[in-house]
């Protein structure tokens, strides 16, 4: 009985097994991959219109870009923003750099010219606009249901326990 479970545990220890630095790569992705609902966040409350940024986030999972790839795109696309203002067809643009190939710095820059060209005006930045420092608790997406982030950890929350689940069974 116990030949036989050490004997079903190989595979897995070859499956699971690996370096130090390479599980530390994957914990960095996954932890990204939980961030990029925020950095998509901050790119909508920099002026992007959600439809854009849901092509954006669309077309970087199409195309097959890794989590620090699509990160670094947004957290960019976010600084450009706030420097020079939202463009216009933002997400079409970048789908159409996607298409023709471009990753990390080249669609960055690809993105950076394009907000030179035709951001409109200077941007938000930080400038509140008159708004108070105290939102009196209320949200963005107030009434809009659950975030993307919400989401996430909706998932991650069910994912944990129904592992949970399977080794109280054994």
């Amino acid at each position: 009985m116990i030949r036989s479970s050490l004997i079903c545990l190989i595979p897995l220890a070859f499956a699971f097994g690996g370096d130090e630095a390479q599980a530390q790569d994957q914990g960095a992705s996954v932890q990204l991959a939980f961030d990029l609902p925020i950095a998509a966040r901050d790119l909508r409350r920099a002026g992007v219109p959600e439809p854009e940024v849901k092509i954006v986030l669309s077309s970087s999972r199409d195309k097959g870009l890794r989590a620090h790839e699509a990160d670094a795109l947004i957290r960019s696309a976010e600084r450009d923003v706030k420097e020079r203002g939202p463009v216009d067809n933002f997400g079409a643009f970048v789908q159409s750099k996607l298409d023709e190939g471009l990753r990390g710095k080249d669609l960055a820059a690809a993105i950076h010219a394009e907000h030179e060209a035709r951001g409109k005006g200077h941007g938000k930045g930080n400038d509140d606009h008159g708004k108070d420092d105290d939102d009196h608790g209320k949200d963005d997406d107030h009434g809009k249901g659950p975030t993307i982030v919400g989401r996430a950890m909706i998932t991650a929350k069910a994912m944990i326990t129904a592992r949970r689940r399977s080794w109280q069974r054994r």
